[in-house]
């Protein structure tokens, strides 16, 4: 079997070039679906618009299900730093109905609260970045009583919260740089 590799430059030129046409059908249409990206030959659309959100280019992602994806055009904010966050939405009583997404908060808000018939319980972190000098903080809740602590990130504290989640309804923990 022969598989032709493209050199890296005319892989950076092509990518360019489908990033530039993306944004530029976005900017004209508003809004686009990845099957129409599919059909015009571009195969990595998601990471395309990546590299676009990272330029400042703000894009919401709506997943109609199915595989089928639209992207929105919002504009541009030239802002360098984003505030990332990661959200996790469950619906309570079904651990399998659980979704976690990643990205800017400013999009993260707008692409979650449509689908929130399906999912009663959202958790948002502002992401950390590595680690260092990890604290826990654990929230919990119990008979509809609400505690938070910041605890130590050791064997001891992890048992102890092992304990509390036989003991309580909710018990979040979330291990960030102290």
């Amino acid at each position: 079997m022969f598989i032709e590799r493209e050199k890296p430059e005319s892989l950076r030129r092509r990518i360019e070039r489908q990033r530039q046409f993306i944004l530029e059908l976005l900017q004209k249409k508003g809004r686009v679906s990845n099957v129409e990206l599919i059909d015009m030959g571009i195969f990595r659309a998601a990471a395309r618009i990546e590299e676009l959100r990272k330029q400042g280019h703000i894009i919401d992602t709506e997943s109609v299900g199915g595989g089928l994806f639209y992207y929105t055009y919002r504009g541009f904010n030239p802002r360098q730093e984003k505030d990332e966050a990661t959200v996790y939405m469950m619906r309570d009583g079904d651990p399998r109905a659980k979704k976690s997404m990643m990205g800017p908060v400013e999009v993260l808000t707008r692409s979650v609260f449509p689908e929130s018939q399906f999912f009663h319980t959202f958790l948002f972190f502002k992401n950390q970045g590595v680690i260092k000098n990890p604290v826990l903080y654990v929230v919990t809740m119990k008979n509809g009583e609400v505690k938070a602590e910041r605890v130590a990130d050791t064997v001891e504290n992890r048992k102890r919260i092992k304990d509390l989640m036989r003991e309580c309804d909710l018990v979040l923990v979330r291990r960030v740089s102290s």
